[in-house]
């Protein structure tokens, strides 16, 4: 017996080729509804972070920072959102404000990203302080650089800013 060419079976069943194309059809139809509503099935804490991060990574880190501050008024315990809240502070030289997200982040963060969120965090307690000290407000300079030696007391940036002795 001679293999059947696709032919001959939609000659016995006429129709057959149709059922074929319209099934998908409407695979490719859900495929490209379920591709676009794709961010639907984020949570939102999640979708406010995935636009957040969008803008982080394109350079608008302002525009980023309410998307972040969204997704942690979804879920507190979002540590990305706290990380990369922080991080859009530092870019911009808002030490400041860096400092609690990035605490928060850093309290929140799994051991094998908790490195990260330290280095950030040192980072804008010590711009902080700078801009405390240049501003003339010693104490609250010597409290920031004393925070980040207390979390780590081998950081020789904090130990060079806090004896004011300048960096090589």
């Amino acid at each position: 017996m001679s293999a059947k060419s696709p032919m001959s079976s939609s000659r016995r069943f006429p129709g057959a080729a149709r059922r074929v194309v319209i099934p998908r059809a409407v695979f490719i139809f859900l495929l490209a509804v379920v591709s676009a509503c794709s961010g639907a099935f984020l949570s939102g804490a999640e979708s406010e972070f995935e636009r957040g991060l969008a803008l982080f990574n394109q350079g608008r880190h302002e525009d980023a920072i309410p998307h972040f501050q969204r997704a942690i008024d979804r879920d507190p315990e979002f540590a990305p959102a706290h990380l990369y809240l922080g991080r859009s502070y530092l870019s911009l030289r808002r030490w400041r404000e860096a400092i609690a997200p990035l605490r928060t982040a850093y309290r929140l963060a799994p051991e094998t990203t908790k490195r990260e969120a330290l280095d950030l965090l040192i980072d804008a307690l010590l711009g902080a302080a700078l801009a405390d000290r240049r501003d003339g407000h010693f104490d609250s300079s010597a409290r920031y650089l004393k925070e980040a030696l207390q979390l780590d007391p081998q950081s020789p940036r904090a130990q060079q800013e806090l004896l004011g002795t300048p960096g090589s």
